[in-house]
């Protein structure tokens, strides 16, 4: 178990993110694991848990960034009541993944498991010198709250 600090902490967020898969596809005995969990949770009989109801979605087709900004795709979802996965990926110009994150958390809300990926994220692309980044994420409520500055999870 890992100790959070800033941000994290004041969530009250917990997280193993022994199996983070580092930058440049380093990390593949995690993205292994990943690959193998999915086989088993894709099995016949395994339900999906949201605390959302379901609403009806868009299509919407990713994009690459512009030149000299990575994109960072952030998601999240729930196994059961308050057990979290989620996912990231970090994408160049070109749209080659240049890092790729994924791991679990304990928490209430959805929201605080998505902001709990883009502070993972936003930790690693701080080894990416000379590149601004855009954040991309379906959690609306989060969106809004990293625009307007505020970011209230009780």
């Amino acid at each position: 178990m890992q100790k959070q600090s800033g941000f994290a902490s004041s969530l009250n967020l917990k997280s193993d993110t022994s199996d983070l898969l580092s930058p440049l596809g380093h990390g593949l005995n995690g993205g292994l694991k990943m690959i193998n969990e999915r086989r088993l949770t894709s099995q016949q009989g395994w339900q999906h848990y949201s605390p959302v109801p379901n609403q009806r979605s868009k299509s919407f087709f990713w994009s690459p960034p512009r030149a000299g900004v990575l994109k960072i795709n952030v998601d999240r979802s729930f196994v059961s009541k308050g057990k979290a996965g989620f996912g990231v990926a970090i994408r160049d110009p070109e749209g080659k993944v240049v890092a790729a994150l994924f791991g679990n958390c304990t928490v209430s809300s959805p929201i605080q498991v998505e902001a709990f990926a883009a502070v993972q994220a936003l930790k690693t692309i701080s080894v990416f010198d000379g590149f601004n980044f855009c954040l991309e994420s379906d959690c609306l409520n989060l969106v809004n709250a990293i625009n307007k500055g505020v970011l209230e999870l009780a």
